[in-house]
């Protein structure tokens, strides 16, 4: 049991230090990032509601989405003793808007087709997001949120059809094919830092001489 929690322990430092970093690497376009979920959430409430009529539609979900990523669309404005909260700050708000609300919406709408290439979409602009831990944590955490928000909302337990059963199989491969490009990304990204250190020490070792 020990060795579990601190296997869990190191699973999360790591997971922690590597969503810093990604935050840091992405810092340029969060302000597009922000703009096109802040515009894209009512906007394609009308294209789902009026243009094409889906079963389930939530105008508040959606509101709600957009308030959430005004504070990242003015992230350069935030007070300085703050900013240290925004990785956690676009943590959360990945959480909601990707996996949680693409998995709540794929549900209440018995996996339309749309919703179905919908989830596919967001699942590919995680994997372009995030690291291939953090990955993983996003899905399971938003995944797991969305079935419980479903189930309170609808009053029944979620329940697989044969029908949607053979698309699991293609997310399955987005998965762990986004996880294993993601994973050799960070080798590589840590093998160059490696390097780049190893040279700047010889480097000082040669002007010291």
């Amino acid at each position: 049991m020990k060795y579990l929690l601190n296997r869990l322990g190191r699973i999360g430092s790591a997971a922690a230090e590597a969503f810093k970093r990604d935050t840091a690497l992405f810092s340029t376009r969060h302000l597009y990032f922000g703009l096109v979920a802040g515009f894209g959430y009512p906007l394609y409430y009308v294209v789902w509601q009026v243009l094409f009529p889906q079963p389930y539609e939530t105008l508040g979900l959606r509101l709600a989405g957009s308030v959430i990523f005004i504070p990242i669309i003015l992230s350069r404005l935030w007070p300085q003793p703050l900013k240290r909260f925004f990785p956690l700050y676009w943590y959360l708000a990945l959480v909601f808007s990707l996996p949680f609300f693409f998995t709540y919406m794929l549900l209440m709408n018995n996996s339309s087709t749309v919703w179905l290439l919908s989830t596919l979409v967001a699942l590919f602009v995680m994997i372009l997001l995030l690291d291939w831990i953090n990955l993983l944590v996003h899905i399971t955490l938003g995944v797991a949120c969305a079935v419980l928000a479903y189930h309170f909302m609808s009053g029944v337990s979620v329940t697989l059809t044969f029908e949607s059963l053979e698309y699991v199989p293609i997310y399955m491969f987005a998965i762990v094919m986004g996880t294993i490009v993601n994973y050799t990304a960070d080798k590589m990204r840590a093998e160059r830092r490696t390097a780049m250190l190893a040279t700047a020490g010889m480097v000082a070792h040669e002007l010291r001489t």
